[in-house]
């Protein structure tokens, strides 16, 4: 078992959090305690479904990649990065070397 301090999860929005469009299993909620709890959320997808939510937003290149390695510059202390995506595009989260989950086994 590997304990890790500092946790960066980033979301994509569509098909992951409860207000993406469509709607995914990922409470605001749930994000929220995991930020309480010390882990940084960002959003990297421009959706308007994603406006509201109410954390940074890494949105501003339509390449994903290039936003994940955007959010990586951001924590440079960080050694954890997941990224929550809903449409199979792990290559994305590789190229910009993060772990890759499916929001149906977000927890």
């Amino acid at each position: 078992v590997v304990k890790v301090r500092n946790t960066c999860t980033i979301e994509d929005c569509d098909g992951v959090v409860e207000s993406g469009i469509p709607r995914g299993p990922v409470t605001v909620r749930r994000l929220l305690e995991l930020q309480k709890a010390g882990a940084k959320i960002y959003v990297v997808s421009p959706s308007p479904g994603c406006t509201a939510l109410p954390f940074p937003k890494v949105a501003s290149n339509p390449d994903r990649a290039e936003n994940l390695k955007a959010v990586r510059a951001l924590e440079p202390g960080e050694k954890l990065f997941i990224y929550v995506s809903d449409n199979a595009d792990e290559h994305h989260a590789y190229a910009a070397d993060f772990c890759f989950m499916h929001p149906k086994d977000f927890r």
